[in-house]
């Protein structure tokens, strides 16, 4: 395994999804020593604050997530500043892991928001976003190999951006059947396809789930699979992940979710 191998893999047990248009974006080498602090947050309209902060492995450790406690962080949005509450959180729905919460919700009527973390021992960690702005499903069509999701470009092209996933749940977990990151933003305002495929097989259920996001998380997802995949090859140098966090590796980024239900047999908790 390259020197970056266990780094790299402990970045992709945190979860992925998205959002905006941010104010900068940051290239990060990776080392090959030191834990290094991690910031995901994906701020999702209509639904509460939540981040996972942890540090990845070093190289003689195990590949696990090494969650940050006790940290002070905040949301800042111009006069209003909001503290995320310590708290472990897994969600079912998405698969996501959060460890700090609250049950402010985001909305989309808010120009910027801007995170800010103090670690004792560690430089405050800083990030701004804004939202992007509503997704819809308006159409749903599976073959059997091939997946289409139809739904609509903005006026606004940076936030034509977009991940489309299917999952299952099947065997008490949520799995990831497949996924992918499109970039629209070219295109013009209007109806546009994303096609997705996949592996004839029977699920017992089958979830799509659309995210609007903007040309940074588009990057930063991106980037990650570049890595995966410079790290499989031996002759291929690692990457530079792309994210918009000072201080800290990873992405603080507004996103919009819409999702469908294909087909769901005694999920209906899971699938609403």
């Amino acid at each position: 395994m390259k020197p970056t191998g266990k780094i790299i893999l402990a970045f992709m047990v945190s979860l992925l999804a998205y959002s905006c248009e941010l104010d900068h974006s940051l290239d990060m080498e990776l080392p090959a020593g030191e834990p290094i602090l991690m910031v995901e947050a994906y701020l999702t309209e209509g639904e509460p604050f939540q981040i996972l902060a942890f540090k990845s492995t070093t190289l003689q450790e195990p590949v696990r997530i090494n969650l940050i406690w006790n940290a002070s962080v905040y949301i800042i949005n111009g006069n209003d500043t909001v503290k995320l509450k310590n708290i472990m959180k897994f969600d079912r729905t998405t698969g996501y892991l959060y460890n700090y919460l609250h049950d402010k919700l985001v909305t989309e009527n808010i120009t910027e928001y801007e995170l800010y973390i103090e670690i004792e021992g560690h430089s405050p960690v800083r990030a701004v976003t804004s939202p992007v702005g509503e997704v819809h499903i308006e159409d749903v069509r599976y073959n059997g190999s091939v997946l289409e999701v139809k739904s609509r470009n903005l006026d606004n092209p940076s936030s034509n951006f977009y991940k489309l996933r299917l999952s299952s749940f099947s065997g008490g977990s949520l799995q990831v059947v497949n996924q992918i990151i499109s970039d629209m933003h070219n295109l013009p305002e209007g109806e546009i396809t994303i096609s997705l495929p996949l592996v004839e097989e029977v699920y017992d259920s089958l979830r799509v789930d659309l995210y609007r996001i903007n040309s940074t998380a588009f990057d930063y997802h991106r980037s990650i699979t570049n890595a995966l995949s410079a790290n499989r090859d031996p002759f291929t140098p690692p990457g530079a992940f792309r994210g918009n966090v000072e201080n800290a590796w990873g992405i603080f980024t507004c996103v919009s979710r819409a999702g469908y239900t294909l087909y769901s047999e005694d999920q209906p908790e899971i699938y609403p």
